[in-house]
């Protein structure tokens, strides 16, 4: 499941946050790769990690692949992928491609 990930969100990062908001309206706002405003009025530290979760999450799996079997490290890496996969016991679905 990774990999899906992994190759759509590796080379830029999808989402970015700005504390200082878009027009007059909002502030600490999340905006897509293109500018389009995603959500706004949220925590600062909560906007910071929203938008980088993607990169994060493509990153954790690369560093994973460079890992041995038996580094424990690794499985930690694999549950904590495994955990942001599903929701509910369900999984989530990639976001929809932007070509």
């Amino acid at each position: 499941m990774a990999g899906r990930w992994e190759k759509r969100w590796s080379h830029r990062a999808p989402f970015y946050f700005k504390p200082s908001g878009y027009g007059s309206t909002s502030s600490n706002v999340v905006f897509d790769a293109e500018g389009r405003y995603i959500c706004g009025h949220v925590h600062a530290d909560i906007g910071a990690l929203f938008a980088a979760a993607p990169t994060m999450y493509a990153t954790l799996h690369q560093i994973a692949e460079t890992m041995s079997d038996d580094d424990p490290r690794k499985d930690l890496i694999n549950r904590a992928l495994a955990r942001a996969d599903e929701i509910d016991g369900v999984a989530t679905l990639p976001p929809p491609r932007r070509d």
